[in-house]
């Protein structure tokens, strides 16, 4: 069971929204969010040219592919700088709202304000120290799957595109 979806706001990912919410029948009312922010790359001038094509103008251009930015379009930098940004909306959201500076998720935008404050650092020290010392353990599926549904983490489905996802 999800508490939130957030999905792309282009066709592609509201059409495999639509079949994946018809194999959930507990599926009305959860919130859905379509978000600019998880969209797949802008390739700007280029856009929808064979990846050989695209692949071919860059090399052509000398400048390396993950820096490369068409005109009106994105590079893979800037995708991966979206693919954070949205990680730390979901966490200042759901993880450690505590620690929120009252910024949250405007799917419409993507982005309401410019920084995120987050305190990351001592659950992430934490965890290393159990790994020093041997404490944290492999669980069964069976263990996990019962932790999970009884987490009181919210849990989130995010529909995006192959490459958003891969940064």
């Amino acid at each position: 069971k999800f508490s939130e979806i957030y999905c792309s706001d282009l066709g592609r990912t509201r059409e495999t929204l639509k079949h994946i919410l018809e194999s959930f029948p507990d599926a009305e009312g959860i919130k859905i969010n379509y978000c600019p922010l998880i969209r797949e790359k802008g390739f700007g001038s280029l856009e929808g040219l064979p990846r050989e094509v695209y692949q071919g103008i860059v090399k052509k251009s000398g400048i390396h592919i993950r820096d490369y930015k068409p005109e009106g379009g994105e590079s893979w930098h800037d995708v991966h700088r979206r693919a954070i940004e949205f990680l730390d909306l979901l966490n200042n959201r759901f993880i450690w709202p505590q620690t929120s500076t009252g910024k949250d998720l405007d799917p419409s935008i993507g982005l309401q304000n410019e920084s995120i404050n987050l305190n990351i650092k001592e659950p992430v020290k934490d965890i290393q120290e159990e790994r020093k010392e041997g404490v944290v353990k492999k669980e069964s599926p069976r263990s996990i799957q019962k932790s999970q549904e009884n987490s009181e983490l919210p849990k989130i489905l995010v529909i995006s595109h192959r490459g958003y996802m891969t940064e």
